[in-house]
């Protein structure tokens, strides 16, 4: 399953909610993966986690490159993180010039979703090329 948390404001409890739902989905035996989309990383910086990416997000989105090698473990038994990057406020550019671009979330996800129960995914706020997104791509959406 994927759980995208999100709303077009910004400030009300999107990366709370995140947080605490993969925790919680982790702390009961599910393999659980958060991935922080919100180039402010405060899913990241909660879990203590630095990106591996390193302003390589164009690099990655761009070749499809399998995200696996940029996924962390946290302090928390079955729950990982893909931690933001700085880079990520760039994204929507990115996806606008990506040929397919409306399908790269779900094309980013694909190399990793047999090896989590869930996925989580921490939205930015915004109507944007990346909110589009997911909601093209069959995620589940909670909205507060």
């Amino acid at each position: 399953k994927i759980i995208a948390v999100y709303n077009i404001k910004g400030g009300v409890g999107k990366t709370s909610t995140s947080v605490n739902l993969a925790y919680t989905i982790a702390k009961d035996g599910f393999n659980t993966l958060i991935v922080d989309l919100d180039p402010q990383g405060a899913s990241t910086y909660y879990f203590k986690a630095q990106a591996k990416l390193k302003g390589k997000t164009k690099k990655i989105l761009a070749t499809k490159k399998d995200i696996s090698e940029s996924i962390i473990a946290t302090d928390y038994s079955n729950l990982d993180i893909l931690p933001a990057d700085p880079s990520y406020r760039k994204i929507d550019f990115i996806i606008e010039d990506l040929k397919g671009g409306d399908k790269w979330l779900k094309r980013m996800l694909k190399p990793v979703k047999k090896a989590y129960d869930f996925v989580i995914l921490d939205c930015p706020p915004n109507v944007t090329n990346l909110s589009e997104n997911v909601f093209k791509n069959d995620t589940s959406k909670c909205q507060l």
